[in-house]
């Protein structure tokens, strides 16, 4: 009996598995150099990776299937403090001039909105000089955002504003674990 309680064991293995494949496997990762500038090992290049992914293998399992290198450490990505920006920061450092990052297909891009043509030059202008670090009103301008920063510049060559907003999309429940004054190093 001993075989057949063996085959049950597998048989659960391989469900756990199949169910692990069935979570779509997401991922975004980096591979940085750093050489050593002293001690023994000076001169040497250590090579590691930043990964962040989701379903499909857990972090334990991750760092038992990694035999390269000297050690193996991953830990959960905590966005208690300095946010999401921060770790996207963190992974884009040094570009070394080309794009460094490589992500799965089934990662969705981004929608990026360059204009998106609810503030007129006027209005931009107005804002610029009267509501920069308004949050009231960013927030009733982009319902289902909560404001971080705003920073704005005006441009004497062409006499235009240039405003960038820092803000996040909430569900409205859920707040983050981390305050926006932690994103903010003034």
């Amino acid at each position: 009996m001993p075989e057949i309680e063996a085959l049950a064991e597998q048989r659960e293995e391989l469900l756990r598995r199949k169910k692990k494949l069935e979570t779509p496997f997401k991922y975004i990762y980096v591979i940085e150099c750093v050489t050593y500038k002293t001690g023994e090992l000076k001169g040497c290049n250590n090579y590691h990776f930043h990964v962040i992914f989701t379903g499909g293998i857990s972090r334990k399992e991750l760092e038992a299937m990694w035999q390269n290198g000297i050690r193996t450490n991953a830990d959960r990505f905590q966005p208690n403090k300095f946010g999401p920006e921060a770790i996207a920061k963190y992974m884009l450092k040094d570009p070394q001039g080309s794009k460094r990052y490589v992500c799965s297909r089934n990662l969705a891009k981004p929608k990026v909105t360059i204009q998106d043509n609810k503030i007129t030059t006027r209005g931009l202008a107005r804002i610029a000089r009267e509501r920069l670090d308004d949050t009231a009103y960013w927030e009733r301008k982009y319902k289902g955002y909560r404001f971080v920063k705003c920073y704005a510049r005006y441009n004497e060559y062409n006499g235009y504003w240039y405003m960038s907003v820092i803000m996040y999309k909430t569900d409205g429940q859920t707040v983050p674990r981390w305050e926006v004054k932690d994103w903010l190093d003034d």
